[in-house]
């Protein structure tokens, strides 16, 4: 996964690298894991010294030089929403917890020192704090020594291409993807065709959600569903994939009256990179549980519960349940 984004401009007091041949040593440190070393040869053309992609949803980027002219400090800030899938309707039934979302809510702060002439050489000493989800915190140091080792470039290494950075090591296999998820996700696909459908029309949802046993919330929205070819519509896919890099266990159960699905994802951490760092991301133990009954031309009920392990430990539950019934033909739009 690497994160999309623009290359804003550099604040102006940060200055360019001697165009040429770059030796980049990098030693990283992040909590409970072993040090990493790794070298990286570079050639650069017109580039700054903070120059890799930064998400656009960066809302400080500053730098300031030390009173005595010898550091450079720069700081980031980044705040990336959640997204929800764009199908997200209303059998969906908000607050199924991870299984809901194609990305968490993520916050990143980083602090980089830059000390030596930094033109030719530098040495970068940066702590990046990274939360996604939200409570789920990483600390990492890195510390990279810089040097320029000549104008001339290799023919293999064009300037400025950047994915020698975000490609190594983002390119590297997610380990623990389950080979036999397609079939399994075919099997349930093929069960669920046969389910019962909705009518079209205008529906209203009363969802009641418990996060980790608190007081319960409940919202009520309405939603038009409509369908191109005929007066009943498909029911909401129950089984989002989007979070579910290797999945241990998809079962479907369809009767005339209850469809239930149950997932068990197993997510494993995986690196991604943003803000000119490279990250990771938590791993993931993701059991989540769907049922819906009921008569799915006027009203049905519809149960989810999710529970979730992350890496640290931290358990999370969400319940839901929602009342979901039809009040009607759609409404007529008029111009």
């Amino acid at each position: 996964m690497v994160t999309a984004c623009s290359k804003p401009k550099p604040p102006p007091d940060i200055p360019l690298l001697e165009p040429g041949l770059w030796t980049f040593e990098i030693e990283t440190r992040r909590e409970g894991q072993p040090v990493e070393t790794r070298t990286i040869r570079d050639c650069v053309g017109l580039r700054g010294l903070y120059s890799a992609d930064r998400p656009t949803d960066c809302g400080r980027i500053e730098s300031r030089r030390s009173p005595d002219g010898k550091t450079l400090l720069v700081e980031v800030e980044c705040a990336v929403a959640a997204r929800r899938p764009s199908d997200a309707r209303i059998v969906m039934a908000r607050g199924r917890g991870p299984l809901d979302f194609m990305t968490f809510e993520t916050r990143i702060t980083s602090r980089s020192e830059f000390t030596g002439d930094l033109r030719k050489a530098f040495v970068r000493d940066n702590v990046t704090v990274y939360e996604a989800p939200l409570g789920e915190r990483q600390t990492t140091r890195r510390i990279t020594r810089a040097a320029w080792q000549g104008a001339s470039c290799p023919a293999d290494l064009p300037p400025d291409d950047l994915s020698r950075w975000i490609m190594d090591p983002v390119g590297e296999p997610v380990v623990g993807i389950d080979e036999s998820v397609p079939k399994q996700t075919e099997k349930v696909g093929e069960a669920l065709a046969e389910a019962p459908r909705m009518r079209t029309g205008l529906w209203e949802s009363r969802v009641t959600t418990v996060t980790d046993g608190g007081a319960p919330v409940t919202e009520v929205s309405r939603d038009c569903l409509t369908w191109p070819d005929g007066d009943s519509v498909p029911v909401p896919s129950l089984l989002p994939f989007n979070m579910c890099v290797a999945v241990a266990e998809v079962k479907a159960v369809v009767t005339a009256s209850v469809i239930e699905t149950s997932t068990r994802c197993e997510l494993p951490s995986y690196r991604i990179m943003a803000s000119d760092l490279q990250l990771e991301t938590p791993t993931l133990d993701i059991t989540s549980r769907s049922e819906i009954d009921g008569d799915l031309s006027a009203r049905i009920q519809v149960r989810h519960s999710t529970d979730v392990i992350y890496g640290s430990g931290r358990r999370e539950s969400i319940r839901t349940s929602a009342e979901i019934s039809r009040l009607g033909e759609c409404p007529v739009r008029t111009e």
